[in-house]
């Protein structure tokens, strides 16, 4: 996720002495006769890099969503292509070894080879941010198409639905147009601007991180994703920073 950390406050266990320097490049090979779109963001461990891309084809599902795994030299290990029609660019996270992603579909890959080794929440139409931790993973959906509504979740360790929170009913292409999610303290904040505000408002939203449980709420409209400190939350609401 952006920011390295839960609390998207790009705090890192890493530290790279001297100058920097170019070590490898990497570019993307679409499928053939696919037309390469562009690179969304990478990750990394020290096991391996993880990049997520898009692809585009004559058809609606020739390309689409696309992950790539590498080495930590730059060596291409596997792709995998959703052969969905939409990608939003959220970032991939790693939960269980496993590389998730979640645009136009959610579910998880073997770090090691690429292969899908479960789909979660839905097969088509599900995008959002996703965080993970030692117990779970969190995520929302914000875009209602031709799958489930706008919600907010979290999975055990087992990748069964331990809570669900926040589900709206929506009409169809209903959006959340900021989404923001961290993990701060044992608490899921999100950030959420809803379109169709129904039955739940636009505002910050602080649930238990174990159960889902509403602690509390207040009524904005933001307008960025969020990150924290060990007391605070950051983000813009319309074009202030709050």
């Amino acid at each position: 996720m952006y920011g390295h950390d839960a609390r998207h406050s790009s705090a890192s266990v890493a530290s790279i002495p001297g100058s920097l320097k170019v070590a490898w490049r990497y570019n993307p090979v679409p499928l053939s006769g696919n037309t390469f779109g562009g690179v969304f963001s990478a990750i990394a461990t020290i096991s391996g890099v993880y990049a997520h891309w898009d692809q585009y084809g004559t058809t609606v599902f020739a390309g689409g969503p696309s992950v790539d795994g590498l080495s930590t030299s730059g060596a291409h290990m596997w792709t995998f292509v959703e052969h969905r029609d939409y990608d939003e660019g959220h970032w991939l996270s790693l939960f269980n070894n496993d590389v998730v992603f979640e645009d136009d579909g959610e579910g998880l890959l073997d770090s090691s080879a690429g292969t899908l080794v479960k789909t979660i929440v839905s097969g088509f139409d599900v995008w959002g941010e996703t965080i993970p931790d030692a117990s779970g993973l969190y995520g929302a959906n914000t875009f209602l198409a031709d799958g489930p509504d706008l919600f907010v979740y979290s999975l055990d360790s087992s990748y069964a639905t331990r809570w669900k929170a926040l589900q709206q009913k929506s009409i169809k292409y209903s959006m959340d147009s900021a989404g923001g999610l961290l993990l701060s303290n044992g608490v899921v904040f999100y950030a959420a601007s809803y379109g169709d505000p129904a039955p739940f408002a636009s505002g910050i939203y602080a649930l238990d991180a174990s159960t889902g449980h509403q602690n509390t709420f207040v009524a904005t409209t933001p307008s960025s994703e969020m990150s924290a400190d060990a007391t605070n939350i950051y983000l813009f609401e319309q074009s202030t920073l709050v």
